[in-house]
């Protein structure tokens, strides 16, 4: 087909195409991304050579092909009319009188499989934190989600008990995936395992479900999240945007400051060595901390380095202060 339409290009002549399966023509007129890869490689094909407009349906027994691939003796095929001329109607065949069908099929269609995925909500609230790079885009952005879930028709901004709300999922979360066996424990009004890490904190958990340190300092008159910090795990992204955010909020201070503001309200399993280990890789910090030089002292003189008699070499060290008359220079 490709090279009779080549043939005849010069003669702008529609060439039109004929096949007996409805199956073939279904594929032809359908979208070459719903099959399967052997049958669209080979839709693309012929299109390309003829688009699927110029394809007609013929019945098998007024079909030319069928003559040669079933079979004729010399003899048959001299008197065969149907393979010499064609069908009775092609010669009077007019394309802009027929009626246009729409040729349809299922066969061979490329399956599609949908996986739905189902994400629990300590997973939700993990891959949040996650994506984030700071402690206050991932608490907005589960406030936001949480106002969506519950179907709040409220409008505006976030509020001050939304974003508590995210925060404390947050802390509950992480607390949950690392000590779930000493919150368990502490519901059920037992005290913490002595093997555990966090024994010697004698932890509480508070009217939020959150997991704190007990310490002393119950009656002290300060703020409650100082008296008894959240406990978080460490080695976690939690721990790490924690650490960040106290890192800038101190101005980029060092580890001892960033550490003690830390505690303010959280209180993180090996907290120095991990503060020490993030702010380590601080690119601001990196930059402006000067490489100190060490100044190369110059030669000590022979007096103090020759051996001589007693009191031959002498030095006056002046105590006290000097008086020293100011003066305009001269």
């Amino acid at each position: 087909m490709a090279k009779i339409k080549k043939c005849l290009v010069y003669n702008k002549i529609n060439v039109y195409g004929w096949v007996d399966s409805m199956v073939v023509l279904g594929w032809l007129n359908g979208p070459v991304d719903r099959w399967k890869p052997f049958v669209a490689n080979r839709v693309k094909q012929v299109i390309q050579s003829m688009p699927a407009d110029y394809w007609r349906y013929v019945a098998s027994k007024e079909n030319p092909a069928d003559c040669a691939s079933r079979g004729l003796t010399a003899s048959q095929l001299r008197e065969h009319t149907l393979w010499w001329q064609g069908p009775t109607w092609l010669p009077t065949y007019v394309p802009e009188k027929e009626d246009k069908q729409n040729y349809s099929t299922n066969e061979d269609t490329k399956s599609n499989k949908q996986v739905n995925v189902v994400l629990s909500g300590s997973e939700i609230i993990k891959q949040v934190v996650e994506r984030q790079n700071s402690l206050t885009k991932a608490v907005r952005v589960l406030a936001w989600i949480l106002r969506f879930t519950t179907k709040n028709k409220k409008q505006g901004y976030l509020s001050i008990q939304e974003l508590n709300k995210a925060k404390n999922l947050i802390i509950i979360n992480y607390q949950i995936e690392s000590f779930s066996q000493e919150i368990h424990r502490l519901k059920q009004g037992k005290g913490v395992s002595k093997q555990s890490k966090i024994f010697s904190f004698n932890p509480i958990i508070d009217h939020n479900d959150i997991l704190r340190v007990g310490g002393r300092l119950r009656h002290a008159n300060i703020d409650p999240e100082m008296k008894h910090p959240a406990i978080i795990p460490c080695n976690t992204k939690l721990a790490e945007l924690i650490i960040d955010q106290a890192h800038e909020l101190t101005y980029h201070g060092g580890a001892r400051l960033t550490t003690a503001f830390i505690r303010r309200k959280y209180w993180l399993i090996g907290g120095n060595n991990a503060t020490k280990k993030r702010i380590r890789l601080c690119v601001k910090c990196r930059r402006q901390n000067p490489v100190l030089h060490q100044q190369i002292m110059g030669d000590l003189p022979s007096a103090h380095t020759n051996p001589s008699r007693p009191f031959f070499q002498c030095g006056v060290d002046y105590t006290g202060h000097v008086n020293v008359k100011s003066s305009k220079g001269y």
